[in-house]
C-alpha cells in the first residue's frame, strides 16, 4: 500500500508501443504522462515483462531514474511473446501500469547489439549548482559515442 495512495499517479503511460527489432531485441517507447496525473513528486518509470505462456509470476523489472521514454528489452528468446508494464514512479509509490503484448522476431540467436543509433536522455545534476538540471544526449553508434549538450 503507498504511503500517500491520494498522490500516487493517476494514470498508465500513454502512448505505450513496442516494437521488435530482431529475434532476441524489442524496443520499448511511451509518451510522458501529463504534470497533473502524477500530483507527487516524480522519479522516473519502471517497466516489467515476462513470457505470456510463463506459468511463473515473476516480472523482470527495469527502473529508469530519470525522464527518459525509450527502453530496450533484451537477451529475449526468439519468436517468443512478452506482456510488458510500464508505470510511472514517484517518491509516494507506483501509479497503474499500461500494458501490451509484443513478439520477438524469428531467427537464430545472436549476441546483444545495439541498433545502428541509439538515444536516450538522461538527466545530470551540474556540478556548479546543485539545483540545476542539465539535459545530456547520448549517441552511441556501434564505432563510437558522442556526448551533446541540449540546453
Amino acid at each position: 500500500m503507498p504511503l500517500f495512495p491520494l498522490l500516487v499517479p493517476s494514470t498508465p503511460v500513454p502512448g505505450l508501443t513496442a516494437h521488435a527489432t530482431g529475434p532476441t531485441l524489442v524496443k520499448v517507447w511511451w509518451n510522458s504522462p501529463n504534470e497533473k496525473d502524477i500530483p507527487g513528486i516524480f522519479t522516473g518509470y519502471a517497466v516489467y515483462y515476462k513470457e505470456v505462456s510463463s506459468d511463473s509470476d515473476y516480472w523482470y523489472p527495469w527502473e529508469i531514474r530519470n525522464t527518459s521514454t525509450l527502453y530496450y528489452l533484451s537477451n529475449l528468446k526468439p519468436y517468443t511473446n512478452y506482456t510488458v508494464n510500464v508505470t510511472v514512479l514517484s517518491l509516494e509509490g507506483e501509479g497503474r501500469p499500461a500494458t501490451l503484448y509484443v513478439r520477438t522476431e524469428e531467427g537464430g540467436e545472436f549476441s546483444f547489439m545495439l541498433p545502428t543509433v541509439f538515444q536516450f536522455c538522461c538527466l545530470v545534476q551540474s556540478i556548479k549548482n546543485s539545483a540545476l538540471l542539465k539535459a545530456f544526449i547520448w549517441t552511441v553508434t556501434q564505432k563510437n559515442f558522442m556526448l551533446r549538450y541540449k540546453s
